[in-house]
């Protein structure tokens, strides 16, 4: 749109509201007589250092997990929405009310945010796996200048897995020297003691939590 109208004899005065990055022709009368004016608009475009591949790492199944990226702003401003990848460029449910991007087993937060040259906002990732395995969804980063990036977030899940690996530090090696169902002592004098040193190891990537528990059996108390 360019205005305001003006009948100068030499000069012109005017705004031009376009879409950044554009490039017009105008013809503009003056008087009886006409000439064309080229007019240029650009601006700085915003450089976001979102990855092209957000890793929220493992997660026990089941269970639920949250991570924060910081997304920082280096170049000119602009403002920005998340959708998901078969959403763009025609979503079929309106988008301006939508307060989380809901991808399963993934949810991000904010959908909308705008930044100014060196401002940064914390995207919020939560990942629920319900299933095990890896899993991904596709978003679309959109920018008011036109601009679109497709990015993907992804987790893995895992289950809680422990096993004996040596006793006595001896290794525990299948076929060779299997993991103890029980562990037995020598006949002993009252009042002495014994002991057994048994190595547990972790068999997921997360860290798990767990306690010994000793249950009475055939009328004996541990």
């Amino acid at each position: 749109t360019l205005f305001p109208y003006t009948t100068l004899f030499r000069s012109h005065r005017g705004t031009d509201r376009r879409i950044p990055d554009a490039t017009a022709r105008h013809r503009i009368a003056q008087h009886e007589s006409a000439y064309k004016s080229t007019l240029r608009a650009a601006r700085e475009p915003p450089d976001l250092d979102l990855p092209s591949t957000v890793d929220v790492g493992a997660c026990l199944v089941g269970d639920a997990m949250a991570r924060t990226i910081t997304i920082t702003n280096a170049g000119g401003p602009g403002r920005f929405r998340l959708l998901r990848a078969d959403d763009w460029p025609a979503p079929e449910v309106a988008q301006d009310r939508l307060k989380c991007l809901r991808m399963p087993p993934f949810n991000l937060t904010p959908v909308e945010f705008a930044l100014q040259r060196g401002e940064h906002v914390e995207l919020n990732v939560e990942y629920v796996p319900l299933a095990l395995g890896e899993h991904s969804s596709d978003f679309v980063l959109v920018c008011d200048n036109c601009h679109v990036q497709q990015h993907t977030v992804m987790g893995r899940s895992e289950q809680v897995g422990i096993e004996f690996s040596a006793l006595d530090g001896v290794e525990l090696v299948p076929g060779v020297r299997d993991e103890p169902r029980q562990l037995h002592f020598a006949p002993m004098p009252l009042g002495a003691s014994d002991t057994h040193q048994v190595t547990v190891a972790n068999l997921a990537s997360l860290p798990v939590s767990f306690r010994w528990e000793l249950r009475a059996r055939d009328g004996l108390t541990g």
